[in-house]
């Protein structure tokens, strides 16, 4: 397996036009939007986005590809793809991934419960999540405190894909499930669901969203060069802009 090295990038500063390596650099991803949509060419996604930027100031050359998010995970792992993105933080996967400081963006983690049960089951402390069946994306990335405390005074269940996990909440086979701020904006604002499903009160948490490295192909050194390249980044008018088309806001994060 190859190694990325920092020292090709520095070289790549001395001579601009120049190639920085022979092979493209791989990234996967999934269909997660507002994140990423790659195969919308005019909206592919706040993080599809920025990583082009990113790149094209680091003079990277990079393929991506859509991947079901489990294939992705496992990819990166084995150092078939050299990046995933987006992500949240997990203990697995900082054991064969390199996060950078930089994150794309961070965001808020929510419970969700159905509108009609929003007062009863209501959260604001951690109590509150006794006892209840919990709904998560098997492979998804979620608060480990939380998954922990529900782990023992709850049941957490596992679902496939987000649209299972809403589903299993309508016909009240769970309590509640846990998804962040931004994707249910999008996600839950589609007519089926809309106005159905409602957050049950205060965020969980809050959470960076991050490309991630393999350890197996990338160098630490390249991550932290692109880990600088996105905070400058993420300093500019673009990124601004970018933020406002997106989540429709004036103030990216």
């Amino acid at each position: 397996m190859r190694k990325i090295s920092f020292l090709v990038i520095l070289f790549s500063l001395l001579l601009p036009s120049a190639s920085v390596y022979s092979e493209e650099f791989k990234i996967g991803t999934d269909n997660w939007f507002p994140y990423n949509r790659i195969t919308d060419i005019k909206n592919p996604g706040f993080s599809t986005e920025i990583l082009d930027e990113v790149f094209r100031n680091m003079d990277i050359k990079y393929s991506i590809i859509e991947y079901p998010w489990r294939r992705g995970i496992y990819n990166v792992f084995q150092g078939e793809i050299d990046a995933l993105c987006t992500a949240f933080y997990t203990p697995e996967r900082g054991r064969y991934c390199y996060y950078p400081v930089e994150p794309f963006i961070t965001t808020e983690m929510y419970l969700f419960v159905k509108a009609e049960n929003k007062e009863s089951l209501g959260y604001k402390s951690e109590a509150d999540l006794e006892n209840r069946i919990v709904g998560v994306v098997s492979g998804y990335g979620y608060p480990e405190h939380y998954i922990d405390y529900i782990r023992t005074h709850g049941t957490l269940d596992y679902s496939k894909d987000e649209e299972t996990m809403v589903r299993k909440l309508l016909n009240s086979r769970i309590d509640c499930f846990i998804m962040s701020k931004h994707r249910s904006d999008c996600f839950l604002s589609e007519e089926e669901f809309r106005d159905k499903v409602v957050r049950a009160g205060n965020a969980l948490s809050r959470e960076g969203l991050y490309m991630i490295f393999s350890k197996i192909t990338v160098d630490l050194l390249f991550v932290a060069r692109f880990s600088e390249e996105l905070g400058e980044f993420k300093k500019s008018e673009k990124y601004k802009r970018l933020f406002e088309k997106y989540f429709k806001t004036v103030n990216p994060e």
